[in-house]
């Protein structure tokens, strides 16, 4: 996607070209699209994937960071501004809506960092000692804790500074999501096999679950029901117990 910022004016460049759009005599031709005009374009960025947007509700505003390591807010997802630059390897991030706080958590192989902000500009560094290989973080509005998953430990916080470890009930668990409406986290693994899912009231204590499918997961998310996707199906399940394939292929 192409992003906007107000320093700098780029009126007079003629050509652009960039990872997915063209810019050539003041029209960007795109696989299904052709502009004619650019209204207040200032200044433009290619933006590599994968990156981790985190939405705020209560803000009504998006906090990007891109594989890059370059931060970008929204209002709307449509026009972007650059905010600054961060050293870390950003895997996933949430947002406290009791706390205010947006949190990104990083990927090292030493004491893992995470960062946190209110408004996406003035950010906070925490360090997690002992903390390496992190996966994913969850953010729970009714226990106010966030959770983070790794293969040796899984590190649960109220308020993003103390960090409590805990055994996880497997090395591969890769995703975390938690449903509010069902007061449950949902955990999927790397790994291959039916009963490669997990469930837990609390992030503590967890149950396995099957699927009729063995092969392994790359993603998981929240809606109006959990989504968990392989590299051939989506697999979606109303209550994190049963799961139904829609298969993609």
């Amino acid at each position: 996607p192409l992003i906007v910022d107000s320093d700098i004016n780029i009126s007079d460049i003629n050509n652009l070209q960039t990872n997915e759009l063209s810019l050539n005599n003041n029209k960007i031709y795109g696989s299904n699209y052709t502009l004619d005009k650019l209204y207040n374009v200032k200044k433009l960025y290619s933006i590599q994937s994968p990156s981790v947007t985190v939405w705020s509700e209560e803000l009504n505003l998006f906090v990007m960071i891109s594989a890059t390591k370059k931060i970008y807010t929204s209002y709307d997802g449509e026009v972007w501004n650059y905010t600054g630059d961060t050293e870390l390897n950003i895997v996933s991030g949430c947002w406290s809506s009791s706390l205010g706080i947006f949190v990104f958590l990083s990927d090292s192989s030493s004491d893992i960092t995470i960062i946190t902000s209110e408004d996406g500009k003035i950010w906070n560094f925490i360090t997690i000692p002992g903390a390496t290989n992190t996966k994913d973080i969850t953010w729970s509005s009714t226990l106010s804790t966030f959770t983070i998953i790794s293969p040796n430990y899984i590190y649960i916080s109220e308020d993003s500074l103390i960090w409590i470890s805990y055994t996880p009930p497997s090395s591969s668990m890769i995703k975390i999501s938690f449903s509010t409406s069902l007061n449950l986290f949902v955990s999927v693994l790397s790994s291959t096999g039916t009963n490669n899912i997990f469930t837990s009231a609390n992030g503590v204590n967890w149950t396995q679950r099957t699927k009729s499918t063995s092969d392994a997961f790359i993603s998981l998310n929240w809606g109006d029901k959990f989504y968990a996707s392989t590299a051939n199906n989506i697999f979606t399940s109303d209550n994190g117990t049963t799961w139904t394939s829609m298969s993609t292929t």
